[in-house]
């Protein structure tokens, strides 16, 4: 059986739950097996079938991924910021406890703020906002 001589309302709602698990980045070997399984088709023509929807729909299963994408990035983001300001805030703390002492205060500084792993942290969190703003320019367009 081919995808053409499906029936239009079966292949209606065929095409709705393709859309639906395309835009959800399922299994795609699952997809088709469901399709094989509520259509009758063999592997092949419900790959065919997947493939046309996908391309016909392109946008629409796009639109649908987009939501999450944005999460994912805003996410990135918010870990990025935390890292990189978290070791910054140390810095307040150190000034506060040693009285103000400038030699003994950078000295001590510099130990919490090496054995923190501050410099890792920061450079962490800037990667991360970098990415994250990155990918988030690269999905508007």
């Amino acid at each position: 059986m081919e995808p053409s001589t499906l029936d239009p309302t079966l292949r209606e709602s065929v095409t709705a739950e393709i859309l639906s698990r395309l835009g959800r980045r399922g299994s795609e070997d699952d997809l088709v097996l469901w399709v094989c399984n509520q259509t009758g088709l063999q592997w092949d023509a419900a790959q065919n079938l997947v493939d046309n929807v996908r391309l016909e729909h392109y946008q629409e299963i796009d639109r649908r991924r987009k939501p999450l994408l944005v999460a994912l990035q805003a996410l990135i983001i918010v870990i990025g910021v935390a890292l990189s300001v978290a070791p910054l805030l140390i810095w307040g703390e150190i000034v506060q406890l040693d009285g103000g002492s400038a030699p003994q205060t950078v000295r001590h500084l510099k130990l919490a703020f090496d054995h923190a792993g501050g410099w890792v942290m920061i450079i962490f969190g800037v990667a991360l906002v970098i990415l994250g703003a990155w990918r988030r320019q690269q999905h508007q367009r």
